[in-house]
């Protein structure tokens, strides 16, 4: 192993150990079970909620700049209506498993990415959203990673019209 990377593993050991944030953010990278190419601040945010670790938005943000310096990614701050959000260059699970100092990383990092990447329903600038409408049945939605306020009131003004209510 190259002295960059030994210092940056013991780096990112040590970014876990210090910062509740980024121990939290991390835990959570390491327990998912497929890869992203991309993750918006927004999001982690609400994985973070959803953990019962809430943060603010600059803590996120310090993290993932953090994780930028590191050389696993790299931290994009929104402009002109896009999101703010960390694309990653090596596997979140691994580096939250390396962080965390476990040993074991997943084996199928490079085929998993490829597949996201040539996936022609979920670009670089997609992501999916997974909503549980009802016990046993969830919808998949995959839209822009900067869907705008006017696009989400567009689209939930045609879920409207779908249900054929009995009246």
């Amino acid at each position: 192993m190259e002295d960059k990377e030994l210092k940056n593993k013991e780096g990112l050991k040590l970014l876990y150990e210090e910062n509740e944030c980024a121990a939290a953010l991390l835990d959570a990278f390491s327990e998912r079970e497929k890869k992203a190419t991309v993750s918006p601040v927004d999001r982690l945010l609400t994985v973070l909620q959803e953990k019962r670790k809430p943060a603010v938005r600059s803590q996120v943000i310090e993290v993932l700049k953090q994780l930028q310096n590191f050389g696993v990614g790299e931290f994009i701050a929104g402009r002109r209506g896009s999101v703010s959000r960390f694309r990653w260059k090596e596997s979140l699970i691994d580096v939250g498993k390396l962080a965390r100092g476990d040993d074991a990383l997943s084996t199928d990092t490079r085929e998993t990415e490829q597949a996201v990447e040539i996936n022609p329903a979920v670009g670089e600038n997609m992501i999916r959203h997974l909503y549980r409408l009802r016990p046993g049945n969830s919808v998949e939605l995959v839209l822009p990673i900067d869907l705008t306020k006017g696009e989400a009131a567009r689209l939930s003004e045609f879920i409207r019209t779908l249900p054929f209510d009995q009246v």
